[in-house]
């Protein structure tokens, strides 16, 4: 008797460095990591494309707003420091994913669960940053819908408590890939909790 055959698993789609974005598709309900690494691959493989230095690069983001001073500037140091150590505040890395002109979820490891917007268009004197307060309560609201204690809802997310219960009190960023668990977990594109920020 023929041996049965035996369900193959399922390919996950992973970010490539240097590809131009696509909308991902919607098909699955597990959340999948943002891809730090690849998010810097991406960028220098779009320096190399564009035959510019790193220091052109560096200009580059923090003159994205010409009418808006850069109040606090990202190094070259700090790109390479994400790379070395494969992580980034969501705010630097919307940073570079603005001068990739793509939506955050290109960098997810894996499909998204909700259909990709666009980074919203900031105009001259403003620039696109998380708005984490909007983030927090999007959260907390969602975990009260769904009759969660804060502990049940970190180990969803695989963070600490902490991290979540009192994200509406963080002024600066949180790490990337938890802004992008928090948003597959919502079920909300990433680009509905970035704003057009005078700072």
């Amino acid at each position: 008797m023929a041996a049965p055959l035996l369900a193959r698993e399922p390919r996950v789609r992973t970010a490539q460095p240097g590809v131009r974005c696509k909308p991902v598709n919607p098909v699955s309900k597990k959340l999948v990591d943002f891809d730090v690494l690849a998010l810097w691959q991406a960028l220098d493989d779009r320096r190399q494309e564009r035959e510019v230095s790193w220091r052109q690069v560096m200009e580059e983001i923090n003159s994205a707003s010409p009418e808006m001073p850069s109040i606090h500037p990202m190094s070259y140091s700090t790109v390479q420091n994400i790379r070395k150590r494969r992580a980034a505040t969501c705010q630097h890395a919307l940073a570079l994913i603005r001068w990739l002109d793509c939506p955050p979820e290109r960098f997810l490891t894996g499909q998204s669960v909700v259909q990709p917007k666009p980074l919203p268009i900031a105009p001259p004197d403003r620039r696109p940053r998380w708005d984490i307060r909007l983030l927090a309560d999007a959260l907390d609201s969602k975990r009260r819908e769904r009759g969660l204690t804060w502990k049940n809802l970190a180990q969803q997310l695989d963070c600490n408590a902490s991290q979540v219960s009192g994200l509406r009190n963080r002024r600066y960023g949180i790490s990337i890939v938890l802004a992008m668990r928090i948003t597959q977990w919502l079920r909300r594109p990433a680009a509905d909790f970035i704003v057009a920020a005078n700072w």
